[in-house]
């Protein structure tokens, strides 16, 4: 695998931000207006409108009447949501693609710091960022990644090496090169109903190099009806997250056979991240704790020799497994939701560390 070849960035480059919306007229103005309102304005707004039963075409429409950089393409029957960023992206003309949720919002300064990001590194064609998870009144929840440090540059023996596994992010946080996008659609549509973005940040990183920003750009709202919809992990949740990887390995070894490269495939079971979830299903199941253990220390090597976990990550993950074993089967929902799902404990706990860093970071400038 090597890089694929990417020509230099005009000084103001068009940026397509792609929105598939189904049913949230709600929310899709704030979605809206939070492109139109950037600090860079070079932009285009594509809403995909998956056969919406709601007032969204309308609310659509009126942003299209008062500012021509907004487009509304109309799908007579709902084909999920590859289907509609799919036909986002082929009336698309820009030369950096960026995915926005319609429930979600762009902070001020996102596109301009996602051009300068790409501007700055010539050789990347995905560049991602922070976000922050919000509440359905943007009240901050917490912020992702939580502990995981962002990777950047040639990436990808790793992720192959890991079984597709990177420091990822969710769809709204997924900016790419149009090269690069050229390797990504059409997004399957049959396997990628929901959570499209996983086929786009599975593959991404197997063509491109990557650059990353630290900077919280993105509000991605928790109202219920979303992927990151339930504060708690339960047996469902897990399962559905355990096929969805499985379907999005899949398709991308599907669509990496398709380009030549067959050679070159992922395999899921060298996934830690999917055995830490197939290890929470059967704590979920109330597995007998002989079984438990015998699973809990096959993880364990695999945990502590990881390239990608911090050293904290690492025995966080003992901790949280090892303890969950011995808890009574009814506790460990509770204990897993706590220590894995997010929630405003962990903001405050990122809170006290940013504000640590920054007293460090002083007090190292007045010493200097």
């Amino acid at each position: 695998m090597k890089p694929i070849n990417l020509p230099k960035l005009p000084n103001q480059p068009l940026v397509s931000v792609l929105i598939a919306n189904y049913n949230y007229a709600s929310y899709i103005g704030e979605a809206i207006e939070s492109v139109l309102n950037q600090t860079y304005s070079n932009v285009e707004v594509i809403v995909s409108d998956d056969g919406s039963t709601d007032d969204s075409c309308s609310v659509v429409e009126q942003y299209a009447r008062r500012d021509t950089r907004v487009k509304l393409i109309r799908r007579n029957q709902n084909g999920g949501m590859a289907a509609a960023t799919n036909a986002a992206y082929a009336a698309s003309r820009g030369e950096i693609i960026c995915l926005l949720d319609s429930d979600d919002t762009y902070t001020p300064l996102k596109v301009e710091k996602v051009v300068q990001q790409l501007v700055t590194h010539p050789n990347a064609g995905l560049t991602i960022h922070r976000i922050m998870l919000v509440d359905r009144h943007r009240q901050p929840i917490q912020e992702i990644p939580f502990l995981t440090e962002f990777e950047h540059g040639w990436i990808a023996d790793r992720v192959i090496q890991r079984g597709g596994r990177w420091r990822d992010m969710p769809g709204g946080a997924l900016c790419f090169r149009r090269e690069a996008a050229g390797f990504v659609f059409p997004i399957p549509e049959e396997e990628f109903r929901r959570a499209a973005d996983g086929f786009i940040f599975t593959l991404l990183p197997l063509l491109t190099e990557v650059t990353a920003i630290e900077d919280v750009l993105y509000d991605y709202r928790i109202h219920g009806q979303n992927d990151y919809g339930s504060w708690r992990l339960t047996a469902e949740t897990v399962t559905a997250e355990l096929d969805f990887m499985a379907r999005q390995i899949n398709a991308v070894n599907r669509r990496l056979k398709e380009m030549g490269t067959s050679q070159i495939t992922l395999n899921i079971e060298q996934n830690l991240l999917y055995k830490q979830r197939r290890l929470s299903l059967s704590l979920f199941e109330a597995t007998p704790r002989f079984h438990l253990t015998r699973m809990y220390a096959a993880l364990t090597p695999r945990l502590l020799t990881d390239d990608l976990y911090r050293p904290s990550q690492k025995l966080l993950g003992l901790l949280v497994y090892g303890s969950a074993i011995v808890l009574p089967a009814t506790l460990r929902p509770w204990w897993l939701s706590t220590a894995l799902a997010h929630n405003k404990i962990k903001l405050r706990l990122q809170q006290v560390r940013n504000y640590a860093r920054n007293v460090l970071r002083s007090r190292k400038t007045i010493s200097a």
